[in-house]
């Protein structure tokens, strides 16, 4: 009587736990490599920037729509 833990190890279980441990270390690998460069230094710098743009943008368009809006309030009180 086999129990669930005992497995019979086949040629073809064999050369799928082979192949599940060689994926696991590419992942592990390229896992490393990101986490590497995702907290680098100049990565860091890059995705700061990227904030500062996007933040003067959103103020930019801010300040566009209040001075059109200023803008046609003046003209609605001439005409009114």
């Amino acid at each position: 009587m086999m129990t669930m833990n005992s497995v019979i190890e086949t040629p073809v279980l064999k050369g799928i736990r082979e192949m599940l441990e060689r994926f696991r270390r590419i992942f592990d690998s390229i896992s490393r490599t990101l986490h590497k460069v995702f907290n680098s230094p100049p990565f860091q710098d890059c995705l700061r920037q990227l904030a500062k743009i996007k933040h003067n943008q959103q103020r930019a368009r801010q300040l566009y729509y209040r001075k059109k809006r200023s803008q046609s309030k003046r003209k609605a009180k001439r005409k009114g």
